[in-house]
């Protein structure tokens, strides 16, 4: 696997330009060495140094991406000096998601060995407006330019915190009234029945985003997405791709660990990506995008991805291809807008000036073209094509375009003494999908008058075999 950090530095920086800032959950991964990382930059008297890669990662991680999620401040409170070491990593315009402390949100304590005497116990700080002020928001406050997000994230509830989702809503009311305005909060649930309006009612009422999230348990981000009211603040938006839903988190732990490659495409997560950065450009919304490498395998190539172009508005099935990491997909930007542009000529010049890669010109122009245009004529015809594993005489040729990933097989010969039979200066190509095809099509000359077109009435396979 390859990392274009370049290309995708110049595509990330100009969605951020627009609002849309897209970037993984945390940044401290071996298995970026040699993608995202130059392990040169963290060599220590001739050895790849850890505790130099630890400390100053991110400052490289920051010269290609815009934003990030730190995961760190879920387990401590940040105080300045951590908020000033990762500040100082980063360029002026780049935006950090919180993740807000765990005292803050989790109602009672797992039971883990990091929780010590309190594992088992209730939290005596749940949703306590006044810690959080004075413990979160306060060390953040000088930094308040980089912050693009301070998320509530709610670990799975059950019936013994709350009987129902609607005593969760009252107290989030309560809790959200008396935070100070001002700041990019956003809630993260982990229950999906509790999707319900007067849910993001709460959120809308006090201008809070609900965090689209990928995760095992819940509903997919596009099942979410269309939920009414799911978009709880116009000004803001936050999606955060975890895991696919139905897998546990230490399943893919262990299935895609050292995450050095994308091991399982998640084609839905990626449209619902796209989908994002699609909505946030129309709507002129800010709109922040995160991937884990629990997706699928690897981050990077998640979102490189997601923030690719399309290959092709043509199709929209299985022939579409949006591997951005691969080379043969590494120029559909300039291919796309050169298509376009050829479109454009061949419209305004005729449809003969330029020619794409599945249009064949003869070298010669035939000696006798076609001085008039007979009217359209119907034709009833069937074609046989030969089976690819017989035994051929002529050459195959193998033309792609822009639209199409089939190769046609013709014969130059047959092709050229067909053209000069019928006059034509050019031949465009058709793909055949039946051993035995029935077409039946309407010849239509050109508007200059130098060939012939067959528009397709029907096609199939024939209705006999006689």
């Amino acid at each position: 696997m390859t990392f274009e950090r370049e290309k995708m530095r110049e595509k990330l920086a100009g969605l951020a330009a627009e609002g849309i800032f897209i970037g993984t959950s945390s940044w401290k991964y071996d298995g970026w060495r040699g993608l995202l990382y130059d392990e040169s930059r963290y060599v220590y008297r001739g050895k790849f140094a850890e505790s130099r890669f630890e400390r100053n990662c991110l400052t490289e991680y920051a010269e290609v991406f815009k934003t990030v999620c730190v995961d760190a401040a879920y387990y401590k409170f940040p105080d300045e000096k951590y908020l000033t070491g990762v500040v100082a990593q980063v360029p002026d315009d780049f935006q950090f998601a919180f993740k807000v402390t765990d005292e803050i949100t989790i109602k009672r304590f797992p039971n883990l060995p990091r929780h010590g005497h309190r594992a088992g116990m209730v939290n005596e700080h749940f949703l306590n407006a006044d810690l959080f002020h004075r413990l979160f928001l306060e060390p953040c406050e000088p930094f308040r330019k980089n912050i693009g997000l301070l998320m509530f994230e709610f670990s799975r509830f059950y019936p013994t915190d709350y009987e129902h989702g609607r005593d969760f809503v009252t107290d989030l009311d309560k809790f959200l009234s008396a935070l100070p305005k001002g700041w990019p909060y956003a809630v993260e649930m982990r229950n999906r029945q509790w999707l319900q309006p007067d849910y993001f009612n709460c959120l809308a009422k006090h201008q809070v985003a609900h965090v689209f999230n990928s995760w095992e348990a819940m509903p997919s981000v596009n099942e979410q997405m269309s939920l009414a009211n799911s978009r709880s603040n116009p000004e803001l938006c936050a999606a955060r791709f975890l895991l696919k839903p139905g897998r546990k988190y230490e399943d893919a732990v262990k299935s895609f660990a050292p995450y050095n490659r994308t091991q399982e495409v998640n084609e839905e997560a990626r449209a619902a990506g796209k989908k994002l950065i699609a909505e946030g450009k129309k709507e002129k919304k800010k709109t922040l995008i995160y991937v884990n490498n629990r997706l699928e395998g690897n981050a990077l190539g998640t979102i490189a991805a997601m923030a690719s172009l399309k290959l092709s508005n043509i199709y929209d099935g299985r022939f579409r291809s949006e591997l951005a990491l691969e080379g043969n997909a590494r120029n559909l930007q300039s291919r796309e807008r050169l298509a376009n542009t050829v479109d454009e000529l061949r419209r305004n010049k005729g449809w003969n000036v330029i020619l794409r890669g599945h249009d064949l010109r003869l070298r010669e122009a035939p000696c006798d073209p076609v001085k008039e245009a007979p009217a359209p004529t119907r034709l009833h015809f069937k074609v046989q094509v030969r089976p690819p594993t017989t035994p051929t005489s002529f050459v195959p040729l193998r033309a792609r375009s822009y639209y199409t990933f089939l190769d046609s097989t013709l014969s130059p010969s047959q092709l050229v003494a067909t053209a000069k039979e019928h006059g034509l200066s050019s031949v465009a190509l058709a793909t055949v999908r039946y051993p035995v095809l029935e077409v039946e099509a309407k010849v239509e000359p050109f508007e200059n008058g130098r060939g012939f077109s067959l528009r397709v009435l029907r096609a199939g396979k024939p209705r006999t075999t006689s």
